[in-house]
């Protein structure tokens, strides 16, 4: 959700490795300054570890939305009780939007849970239109992992497969196609549906409050916050 490098070449996608490293370059980002200026204490705590999270890394600490992250901490500085913060907060997002199924209330509460990621599959004419990919998953690695899927069951009704963008997929139906059976079957692949077990670093309430009471500097840090989400 928030830049702290600004890259320039190829660095690489889910379904792509980056460039050599002689053919990119990266510098920090106005937000990434401010980081190491937090890290340094020469400013307030920020809270990118609540919204970017570690599962981009591998991490199990989940992203959650800046604009509701900033409204929370904004609240915390009034006399917002700490499951209003987390009803602020809300549960985690993903830059690619895909459907998130997870117990917030245990998350927040700082929990070890289950957190499943699924794409949108909407059927549409002779196309079931797939938005919405899980992290770390690509359009490439979701048509590999569907053709996989067909070629050990032909008959089940595809006869294309393509990316749409960075992000989206679509599929073509045969004109004998069931499309519930084609929807369920793609329900069914891993780069579709993809289930982790994540944890905050600490309480959601405990985190917000301590970012709200972090120094006078507050209206600056989220400032810095909020002008990084539009970017």
């Amino acid at each position: 959700h928030l830049p702290l490098l600004e890259a320039q070449g190829n660095i690489g996608t889910p379904d792509e490795p980056p460039a050599d490293p002689e053919f990119t370059e990266c510098r920090l980002t106005p937000l990434g300054i401010a980081a190491l200026n937090a890290e340094r204490g020469e400013l307030g705590p920020l809270p990118i570890a609540l919204i970017n999270g570690t599962m981009t890394s591998g991490g199990v600490h989940p992203p959650h939305d800046p604009t509701r992250v900033v409204a929370a901490i904004r609240a915390a500085t009034g006399d917002a009780t700490d499951a209003e913060l987390v009803e602020l907060v809300g549960p985690p997002t993903f830059p690619t939007s895909p459907i998130v199924e997870v117990d917030t209330a245990r998350l927040a509460a700082g929990e070890r849970v289950g957190l499943r990621q699924r794409a949108h599959l909407v059927h549409v004419g002779d196309e079931i239109m797939v938005t919405g990919l899980p992290l770390r998953s690509g359009p490439d690695r979701a048509t590999d992992d569907l053709l996989g899927r067909l070629h050990r069951q032909p008959t089940v009704g595809v006869d294309h497969v393509r990316p749409n963008g960075l992000h989206d997929l679509i599929v073509t139906l045969t004109s004998d196609a069931d499309p519930e059976q084609v929807i369920e079957l793609m329900g069914e692949l891993r780069e579709l549906d993809r289930s982790d077990h994540v944890q905050l670093r600490e309480p959601m309430a405990v985190a917000i409050r301590r970012i709200a009471d972090g120094g006078r500097d507050l209206d600056h840090r989220l400032a810095l916050i909020e002008a990084a989400a539009r970017t």
